[in-house]
């Protein structure tokens, strides 16, 4: 089984792959292959994943009957590729695309397509993941007076001041500069994704749940 997923861009493909290592290498050893990709660099990754990303999902699906495609975008910033301010409008905007996408290529014979096209998101944004876990951050940041200060439930974070804004405002709190492709795999590094799961179930919960039900016998 080949299960891909794209999300917008390199940084989140590593933050991924570092929080989800165990996860991958155990399915690995079940022959199920999870790869993430980042959306391709042609304007604005958000826009491209949303509006190109159902295209290139159903080109892979009608030609690899044993593969499972989903898309990982962020929430925020809202009305990127379509109008969408919230999860539902997102989910819903890139099913319609996809749909849509289906029906004027004349495969809607094909209903197992659906079934095999996955998307979640990201509320609101990659680093939600790092307030989840916030052990590992005060831990790599090491800074003197750290303290969380953000929504208790991190996916309910402010939208005009998501979880990007305060990780890279708390770098700059203990004297850094938030590096997103760096620090964001080395914070998840180690990180227990169960627990980062538990505290964002909202969005990234049913993430977790997919990848995990991936290849499992019914």
């Amino acid at each position: 089984m080949n299960v891909i997923v794209y999300v917008e861009g390199k940084s989140d493909c590593l933050a991924l792959e570092s929080l989800f290592f165990d996860l991958l290498t155990a399915k690995q050893e079940q022959g199920v292959s999870i790869r993430f990709y980042p959306a391709p660099p042609e304007g604005d990754r958000k826009t491209v994943l949303l509006t190109k990303g159902p295209r290139r999902a159903l080109n892979i699906l009608r030609n690899q009957p044993e593969s499972v495609v989903a898309l990982v975008p962020d929430l925020s910033p809202s009305n990127k590729g379509f109008p969408h301010a919230s999860k539902q409008e997102l989910l819903q905007g890139i099913a319609d695309i996809f749909k849509a996408e289906v029906e004027r290529k004349g495969l809607s014979n094909l209903p197992d397509l659906s079934r095999r096209f996955q998307v979640f998101c990201f509320k609101h944004d990659m680093e939600v993941l790092l307030l989840a876990a916030r052990e590992r951050l005060a831990e790599y940041l090491a800074c003197s007076g750290f303290a969380p200060d953000w929504a208790e439930n991190v996916e309910e974070q402010n939208q005009d001041d998501p979880p990007s804004k305060v990780v890279a405002r708390w770098f700059e709190k203990c004297g850094r500069r938030y590096n997103k492709t760096l620090d964001a795999r080395e914070i998840l590094r180690g990180a227990d994704y169960r627990l980062v799961a538990e505290r964002c179930p909202d969005c990234f919960q049913p993430l977790v749940a997919f990848l995990e039900s991936c290849g499992a016998r019914a």
